[in-house]
C-alpha cells in the first residue's frame, strides 16, 4: 500500500513541477473521496436542513428527526431537523468552574497568545505562545509549574504550535522553530524528542495535525499550491496527509486534502500570495477509529479509518450566508485594529484591489468530544463574539446547537466540561473551564 501511495505522490510531484494539477476536471481530494464512497458500502449520513429550520423546525418539532434509506449499498441518514426537544438541549454554565489569567501581578498567570490548552492528569496545561512554554495549573486554577522555555536545547521550544496528552503520564508538544516533537513526563521532566521522517514528495512545513488513538500522528505537509489557477485571484492549496509513529517514522501516506484558500495578488509587476479574506479552510479531528476532515467550501465532513477508508459522512444542505458590504468593512476594520500605520496603508491598498467572495464559508471549525460526537462551529460575522456549535452524533444525527459564552474560544470538549480561552473587555486572555450541562438522556 505504501508503494502505491509513493507512486501517487511521485506523479503528484511531477505535476507540480509542470505547474498543472493531477486532475484538470476536479481537485484530487474530490476524486479520492468520491471513489472511496462508491466502493466501501459504509454508512453515509446526509443532513438536509434549510437554514430556516433553525427558527421554525427546531427542537421539539418531532419525536424522530431521521429518515433512513439505502442507496446502492450505502445507508443514508437524512436529518430533516435537530433531534433535541425543548428542555433536552445541552448548555454551558454561565460561570466558569476554573478561571486562569491575570492582567497584572502573578506573572505565571499572565497569558498571551494561548494556542492550545488541555486537561491532563487533574491539571490544566496551557500552551502559551507568547513565551513559548507550557504552564501547568491544578483544577482550582493554582499555578503548579512551567515546562520548557524559549531556546534550541533539549526541552526548549521555538514557536510552539501543538499539544496533546499521550496518556496520564506523558504529554507531547511540537515546535516549528526546532522542527521536532518533545515528550515530557507528569512532573514536567523532559523525556525525549524526535523529528518526523520526510518523503521526497513532501513539501515544506511538515507538522503534526492530530494524535490518532494515542499511538500515532496524523501529519500534514504543504503548501503546494496544486490548484493554482492563474486566471483567478483565489485558489486552494493542497496538503499531503500521512501517518507517523511516536518515534517519527513514516508509516504511510493517506492522500491529499485541500489545505487552505489563498489569494493571488499582483501589483506593479510583482505576484505574491496572501491569506484570503473569509477564507475556506481545512479542519481535521481525531477519533478512536480514525479521523474526520472537512473543507469549509461546503458543509461536508468525511470520517475515515486510519487506512483512509471512508466510514461515514455528514452533509448539510442549506442556503449560504451572504457577505454584505458591512461585513467587508467590519473585516477590514478588525484587521487594522492592532496594526501599525505602515501596515494599514499597504493593507488598505490590497483590500481596494481584490474581489471579496459573495458568501461566508460553510462552517468555521470542527471538533469532537470524548463520546465522539462531532461539533461544527457556525460561521460568525466579524465582530460577533457569541459562537454557536452544531452537535452531531457519531452516526451523523444532528442533535442541536450549543451556544458558547461571550468572547470564549473553544479548544477542548469533555464529557462534563468545555475548555478554552476567554478574553475580557481589555482583551486579556484567560483560560476557562465551564461545566457542560446535559439535560437530555
Amino acid at each position: 500500500m505504501r508503494l502505491r501511495w509513493q507512486q501517487r505522490l511521485a506523479a503528484y510531484a511531477r505535476s507540480v513541477r509542470q505547474n498543472r494539477p493531477l486532475h484538470s476536471d476536479r481537485p484530487y481530494w474530490t476524486e479520492r473521496a468520491m471513489s472511496v464512497s462508491m466502493t466501501t458500502g459504509r454508512r453515509f449520513a446526509l443532513t438536509l436542513t434549510a437554514m430556516a429550520s433553525f427558527g421554525c423546525g427546531g427542537a421539539g418539532s418531532s419525536t424522530d428527526s431521521r429518515n433512513v434509506r439505502d442507496s446502492a449499498g450505502v445507508e443514508i441518514v437524512v436529518n430533516e431537523f435537530e433531534s433535541w426537544k425543548s428542555g433536552d438541549e445541552w448548555q454551558v454554565s454561565p460561570e466558569p468552574l476554573v478561571d486562569i489569567g491575570a492582567g497584572e501581578g502573578q506573572p505565571e498567570a499572565q497569558l498571551f497568545r494561548v494556542r492550545d490548552v488541555v486537561r491532563w492528569h487533574n491539571s490544566i496545561v496551557v500552551l502559551n505562545g507568547g513565551t513559548d512554554d507550557l504552564r501547568v495549573f491544578d483544577l482550582t486554577g493554582k499555578f503548579q509549574t512551567t515546562i520548557g522555555r524559549r531556546g534550541g536545547g533539549p526541552g526548549e521550544f521555538q514557536n510552539l504550535g501543538f499539544l496533546a496528552a499521550l496518556d496520564e503520564d506523558s504529554i507531547l508538544t511540537w515546535d516549528s522553530g526546532n522542527d521536532r516533537l518533545s515528550v515530557f513526563d507528569r512532573s514536567g521532566r523532559f523525556v525525549r524528542s524526535f523529528s518526523l521522517e520526510r518523503a521526497d514528495e513532501f513539501g515544506a512545513f511538515l507538522s503534526p495535525s492530530v494524535l490518532l488513538q494515542g499511538r500515532r500522528l496524523l501529519t500534514t505537509s504543504g503548501r503546494h499550491m496544486l490548484e493554482l489557477d492563474t486566471e483567478s485571484d483565489r485558489f486552494v492549496d493542497s496538503v499531503v496527509v500521512a501517518i507517523h509513529d511516536l518515534t517519527g517514522a513514516l508509516q504511510g501516506v493517506v492522500g491529499l486534502l485541500p489545505g487552505g484558500e489563498r489569494m493571488r495578488y499582483q501589483r506593479d509587476g510583482i505576484i505574491t500570495t496572501l491569506r484570503a479574506p473569509f477564507e475556506r479552510s481545512l479542519s481535521i479531528i481525531s477519533l478512536r477509529t480514525g479521523y474526520c476532515w472537512g473543507f469549509s467550501s461546503t458543509f461536508a465532513i468525511s470520517c475515515h479509518s486510519t487506512t483512509g477508508q471512508l466510514m461515514s459522512a455528514i452533509r448539510f444542505a442549506g442556503p449560504a450566508q451572504p457577505i454584505t458590504d458591512g461585513d467587508v468593512q467590519a473585516y477590514i476594520d478588525a484587521q487594522l485594529q492592532t496594526r501599525n500605520s505602515n501596515y494599514r496603508r499597504s493593507f488598505r491598498r490590497v483590500m481596494e484591489d481584490i474581489t471579496f467572495p459573495q458568501t461566508y464559508p460553510a462552517f468555521a471549525a470542527v471538533k469532537a468530544d470524548e463520546d465522539e460526537n462531532l461539533w461544527i462551529q457556525e460561521t460568525a460575522e466579524p465582530g460577533v463574539n457569541v459562537l454557536r456549535w452544531r452537535v452531531f452524533t457519531p452516526d451523523g444525527v444532528w442533535l442541536g446547537s450549543v451556544t458558547m459564552p461571550t468572547r470564549f474560544r473553544l479548544h477542548r470538549i469533555y464529557a462534563d466540561a468545555v475548555l478554552g480561552v476567554w478574553q475580557d473587555s481589555l482583551d486579556v486572555e484567560h483560560v476557562r473551564l465551564y461545566e457542560l450541562v446535559k439535560t437530555s438522556g
